[in-house]
This record gives C-alpha cells, sequence and structure tokens, in this order.
C-alpha cells in the first residue's frame, strides 16, 4: 500500500518539485495523493514525460501551474489529443503541442473523441469557414482553450460577431486570427464594451 511519504517522495524525484511545494499540492489538490504510484502517478508522469517529452523543469512547472491537471485521466485522453494535434492537417509538432498544454493544462481533460468535442469542431469551422489546416492551427496555438470550450459556450461568444457586428465567415475568421482572446471574454462584457464605443464614435 502506497503511503503518503511514498507519493511525496515520487512527485519530489520525478516532477522535480520541492517538499514546499508538496505541502502547497497537500492543499490544493488533495486527490492528488489518492491516487496509486503504480496504477495512477507513474502512468501519468510516463506519458508526460515520454509521449509529450516533457523535462523535470516542465513538469515541474505543469505541476505547480494546475496539480489538479494530474487527476485528470491524461493518459486514456492525452493520447487520443496527442494524436489529433500532431497528425493529419493541424500538423502540430511534439514540442509545439507540449507548450500549448503547459499553456493550457486543463486540455488534458478534453476527450477528443467525443461527440462533443466534434459538435466544438463544427461550430468553430461553420463560424469561421477556416478547414482543419494552418490557418485553423495557428488559432489554435494562439489561444488553444477553445478546445476545451463547449459548443454552446462558444456559440455564445462567436454571436457577438455574426449577429451583433454581422460578420461573415471571412471576416469572423480574420479577427479570431488576430484576436482570438476574444473568445475568452464574456459576451455580455463584449457587448458594454462595444455599446460604450458606439456612444463614443456613433
Amino acid at each position: 500500500l502506497d503511503t503518503l511519504v511514498d507519493k511525496a517522495e515520487y512527485l519530489t524525484a520525478e516532477f522535480g518539485v520541492t517538499q514546499q511545494d508538496v505541502g502547497s499540492l497537500l492543499t490544493r489538490a488533495p486527490a492528488l495523493f489518492f491516487q496509486s504510484l503504480e496504477t495512477g502517478l507513474k502512468p501519468k508522469a510516463r506519458f508526460l514525460r515520454r509521449d509529450l517529452g516533457l523535462d523535470t523543469d516542465s513538469m515541474a512547472f505543469l505541476l505547480r501551474r494546475m496539480p489538479r491537471a494530474l487527476n485528470y485521466n491524461i493518459v486514456s485522453r492525452g493520447r487520443p489529443l496527442l494524436q489529433f494535434l500532431t497528425r493529419g492537417p493541424l500538423n502540430f509538432s511534439r514540442e509545439e503541442v507540449a507548450r500549448i498544454i503547459l499553456r493550457s493544462p486543463s486540455l488534458l481533460s478534453v476527450d477528443v473523441t467525443s461527440p462533443r468535442f466534434l459538435l466544438l469542431l463544427q461550430t468553430l469551422q461553420q463560424a469561421t469557414s477556416l478547414p482543419l489546416g494552418p490557418a485553423l492551427a495557428s488559432l489554435l496555438q494562439r489561444f488553444p482553450m477553445i478546445l476545451s470550450f463547449t459548443a454552446s459556450r462558444l456559440q455564445a461568444s462567436l454571436k457577438v460577431l455574426t449577429e451583433d457586428l454581422k460578420c461573415t465567415p471571412a471576416e469572423v475568421a480574420s479577427i479570431l486570427q488576430k484576436h482570438p482572446q476574444l473568445l475568452g471574454y464574456r459576451p455580455v462584457a463584449v457587448r458594454k464594451k462595444l455599446a460604450a464605443l458606439q456612444e463614443i464614435y456613433g
């Protein structure tokens, strides 16, 4: 039976975190320490190191930034995500995927085989007319959190562009390629900003 000390020692050895970090992890992500070493933490560490190519510093960064990421089933979901991003039209390198994951660790929870994810992609492509390819890859690289959205959340953000501003798909694509972070703002906040600008500039 794995003890708390066993898991703390493994995290410091494999992830490069300090004892002080472990104390913080106990507070921020206590569920982490309920996992088995052999069936939980070790397979996840192997995936991060071997499949994603993270070094010890990067693994420590990931754990400090979002410790609950290790509570996700990152092996069964991470491998299909890695294949989706690196194979086919998106054609990210493994190093680019690693950087994306370090920026947005919650992507490790995304199930790219689910109908929900397919609906999200369909919604994004319909709004922008962008096929899976370099242009869409550039957008995802700049704002990878899109991949963790639900289709309804994405639609709510896109409506500001498609309905309020009457943008065409080509215009939506152009705006998002320059300012993809717009999708991360609450639609109500964007509408208030637009209303204020209309009052100023007519």
